[in-house]
């Protein structure tokens, strides 16, 4: 998602014009698989006055992955108004997230499944700070088997762990990829369900971002408010908010997740044969993977224009519009960039 907003972003004048996304709507077509390339096709369905917008699709291995339009917008002065900010401690009194998964780890207390999970997720290097308000979040009973039962809310304080260049539209992706982190982890706390569940079939469907302003810094940090307020037919609604520490909303989040539990474990699918994708768009079956975790570079010259020098043609008395112009964009994975700097913190 953050990705496909940088491809985006490439495309709209963002510097000289002033354009921000505004908001982002996407779909969770497929599964991806971090050993293969991404291409993300940009299409230019609009070049407005003050509004821009875009439609990116993420094809990996032969297949759209994910899709999502997004819309940029020049910022304008008018009325005003939001929410206010929930009230909770501020981050400097928090213990790091990192710091409960390495006594958590170590808690015998845990079966041995959830103690390897947490263990993977403080060793592996971290792109995010993170710290709970609730220090029911960091015992061993929430993440155990039988967890208490609980709200379906979660408040959070998040920012990356470098410090970010002045560059706002890679804030606004970095703001794009916190926004899905953990929000499936509050669906199941009303029903006593554990975060570790072999059970469980989990995943995201769709989501959706509203970016209020242009200048929000993901390396600040952002207070999400994460809350469900609806579980039904196996779908969840969840809808998160970012704050500043001054209390000024910035971004609003919603997420339509799959919350599906079963009789038996859940078992994995099989993956299927490697296509590789030339550089002339064609695709070729491979029985081998690519080997490679980063996204494929590609570039190319405007593809899929319309021959006619109309700017329409007309069918059967129908006028239909001249497909929109499309690009391949150069996107580096969005952790390498949200590596960029010295780390502040050793948690």
């Amino acid at each position: 998602m953050a990705q496909a907003l940088r491809a985006a972003q490439q495309t709209v004048d963002t510097a000289k014009k002033g354009f921000y996304a505004h908001s982002l709507h996407g779909y969770f077509l497929r599964a991806g698989d971090d050993d293969l390339p991404i291409y993300y096709y940009v299409d230019r369905l609009r070049d407005g006055a003050t509004f821009c917008i875009r439609r990116v699709t993420a094809v990996q291995n032969g297949q759209e992955i994910y899709m999502c339009l997004i819309s940029f917008h020049i910022p304008e002065t008018g009325l005003d108004h939001q929410d206010a900010m929930p009230k909770v401690p501020p981050p400097e009194e928090l213990t790091p997230v990192r710091q409960y998964f390495i006594e958590l780890s170590q808690n015998e207390n845990l079966p041995k499944r959830a103690r390897d999970v947490l263990k993977y997720r403080y060793t592996r290097p971290a792109v995010f700070e993170i710290k709970w308000t609730d220090p029911v979040d960091g015992s061993w009973q929430a993440w155990s088997q039988n967890p208490p039962k609980r709200k379906p809310s979660q408040q959070v304080w998040m920012r990356t762990r470098t410090r970010l260049p002045d560059d706002s539209a890679l804030h606004q992706a970095a703001i794009a990829y916190m926004s899905d982190w953990a929000l499936i982890n509050v669906v199941g706390r009303p029903h006593g369900a554990p975060t570790f569940n072999d059970k469980a079939q989990v995943t995201s469907l769709d989501h959706a971002v509203w970016f209020h302003v242009p200048d929000a810094r993901a390396d600040d940090w952002l207070l999400v408010s994460i809350h469900s307020p609806r579980l039904t037919s196996s779908r969840a609604l969840i809808q998160s908010r970012f704050y500043t520490r001054d209390g000024t909303l910035v971004a609003s989040v919603a997420q339509e997740a799959l919350y599906r539990l079963r009789s038996a474990p859940i078992k994995k699918a099989p993956k299927p044969p490697a296509v590789r994708t030339s550089s002339s768009g064609s695709e070729e079956k491979s029985n081998t993977s690519s080997g490679s975790s980063k996204t494929e570079s590609k570039t190319s010259e405007d593809a899929d224009t319309s021959k006619s020098n109309s700017n329409s043609s007309e069918s059967s008395g129908f006028i239909v519009p001249n497909p929109p112009t499309r690009e391949i964009i150069e996107v580096p994975p969005i952790e390498t960039e949200l590596r960029i700097g010295d780390s502040r913190s050793k948690l």
